[in-house]
């Protein structure tokens, strides 16, 4: 699916700099649970926003099957990311003028798919909760309306930013199951940003980064179950 090769980026600021992502290469499969496993500063999230396309400015090759996204111009690039890609991030990233269902509505319209909200809010356990706003949920139910958001539109990746890191480690394993469902029930690929260790276990492979260099790439020859790993 991605084809990554001497990818490099830098930030400069007057004369200083800073290289956050140092001649990383890699191939991520379809149909793959990755996960990445670094420090604060390591260049995770900036790899993930350059693979979905939300930062262009880099040096090297990024292949998405088999076209270059270096290549792409805004509108080529809008298109990539409303038909491929959703995010699902630690904030959210709900709409708090809009009801669940609007929010999960939102997602529909962008990729224009058929697929019902109410379907999928109950997938996600929410459909008694669509009238709702933003404010009146917890941290997972709101959580459960992004991963709705991202489900509606069909992706075929979705890129998850610390999706557990504010919620209780319950709420977070029903998160974490409601990913891995999609991932093998739907073939959808799924690349995870994490600080915790314990959830690289779930995964079919990890790599960890430091300084925006890729340090190892280790494959998990037998995933944990969710109930297995520490929370």
């Amino acid at each position: 699916m991605y084809s990554i090769n001497n990818l490099n980026k830098h930030y400069s600021n007057g004369e200083i700099s800073h290289q956050v992502l140092n001649d990383i290469t890699v191939t991520i499969g379809t149909g793959e649970f990755l996960a990445i496993l670094g420090p604060s500063g390591s260049g995770k999230s900036t790899f993930l926003n350059v693979l979905g396309g939300l930062d262009r400015e880099f040096e090297g090759n990024v292949l998405f099957m088999g076209h270059d996204l270096g290549s792409y111009n805004e509108k080529q690039m809008v298109a990539f990311r409303r038909e491929n890609i959703a995010f699902i991030f630690q904030e959210y990233h709900l709409l708090p003028t809009l009801t669940v269902y609007e929010n999960v509505k939102v997602g529909q319209y962008l990729n224009k798919k058929n697929s019902s909200v109410d379907e999928i809010l109950e997938k996600v356990g929410l459909k008694e909760h669509k009238h709702k706003f933003p404010n009146q949920l917890s941290g997972g139910q709101k959580q459960r309306v992004a991963i709705a958001r991202a489900l509606i539109k069909g992706p075929k990746v979705i890129f998850c930013d610390e999706p557990t890191g504010a919620l209780d480690s319950s709420t977070a394993k029903m998160i974490m199951k409601l990913l891995l469902d999609l991932n093998k029930e739907h073939n959808v690929t799924v690349i995870m940003v994490t600080h915790n260790q314990e959830l690289v276990k779930i995964s079919n492979r990890y790599i960890r980064m430091m300084d925006g260099r890729i340090l190892s790439t280790i494959h998990n020859k037998q995933t944990s179950d969710l109930d297995e790993i520490g929370w």
